[in-house]
């Protein structure tokens, strides 16, 4: 059944203290429930370079082949910011994220920083968009 939370914070503790049975969400925000044995990982919806992750099998390739999911942020500008602008942007969330001490400070808790075009991020947005959607009509989902 599924249980609509206006954010991740209040299922989490729901889960720790078993008013629900499982949900899926980031590593980082599990993590300390995990560390405690309060939840266990059952598995992950996509691969993970994560030391914490690695053993834990991935859902698609464990008897469901379409489920993939990965949590991604971008970083968005205001239609008609000026190419230059965007380019600079662009080139220093790039160097942010190749800095080793970041990747260190995350690393174990499952989050892996990639960097992209806008273009690419442009590509994701029109595809994630489409597949939800997808979703959302073929299970006949009602958004509320």
């Amino acid at each position: 059944m599924h249980v609509p939370y206006r954010g991740t914070s209040q299922a989490v503790v729901d889960l720790g203290a078993g008013n629900i049975h499982a949900m899926f969400s980031s590593m980082p925000s599990l993590l300390p429930l995990i560390d405690k044995g309060a939840v266990v990982p059952v598995g992950m919806s996509d691969h993970s370079s994560g030391a914490d992750t690695a053993s834990l099998p991935v859902i698609a390739e464990s008897g469901l082949p379409n489920l993939k999911y990965t949590t991604w942020y971008g970083l968005f500008a205001k239609k008609g910011t000026p190419d230059d602008v965007i380019d600079t942007l662009n080139k220093a969330v790039a160097k942010v994220v190749q800095n080793p001490s970041l990747n260190e400070k995350f690393e174990p808790q499952g989050v892996e920083f990639v960097s992209s075009t806008p273009e690419e991020l442009a590509d994701l947005v029109r595809e994630d968009t489409e597949k939800w959607q997808r979703i959302i009509d073929e299970a006949g989902i009602e958004l509320l």
